[in-house]
């Protein structure tokens, strides 16, 4: 039980971790000693700009974090079901796959000349599952 527990919260901190590159690569701005004119922006930032990946990004990483802390708490479970076999490991690698898949329709949407769909589709994810986070928290209260 104790080696479930410790691979469970090793398991926890490695995906905040990557979650928290994730974002933070997708917020980067190159830094360039050029004048402002001369400089080539980021070819992401031309169409919808970070904004919306990020606040997907913080939605997805509130919902993970407050789901692993709702789940210590006894009689509880995962509500979807396509996220509740696997376990710990199998409901972290679900979420960040479809988190990370969601950031690539977005990603293609806003270069394929829809660039409306994919901020729709990183303000209400991001909105949503913030909302699912809000509930986590009070589970067990």
């Amino acid at each position: 039980m104790a080696r479930k527990l410790v691979d469970a919260i090793w398991i926890r901190q490695r995906m905040a971790r990557l979650l928290t590159l994730v974002a933070l690569l997708l917020s980067a701005v190159p830094v360039s000693a050029q004048t402002p004119s001369a400089a080539r922006p980021c070819p992401c930032l031309t169409t919808i700009g970070v904004t919306p990946y990020g606040v997907l990004l913080a939605g997805s990483g509130l919902d993970l974090g407050t789901t692993l802390k709702a789940l210590q708490q006894p009689g509880t479970r995962e509500g979807n079901p396509l996220l509740a076999h696997g376990g710990t490991p199998g409901l972290v690698a679900g979420k960040v796959a479809t988190t990370a898949a969601l950031v690539w329709v977005m990603y293609r949407l806003s270069h394929s000349g829809h660039p409306r769909a994919a901020t729709v589709i990183g303000w209400t994810g991001g909105i949503a599952l913030t909302s699912i986070a809000i509930r986590n928290t009070r589970v067990g209260q």
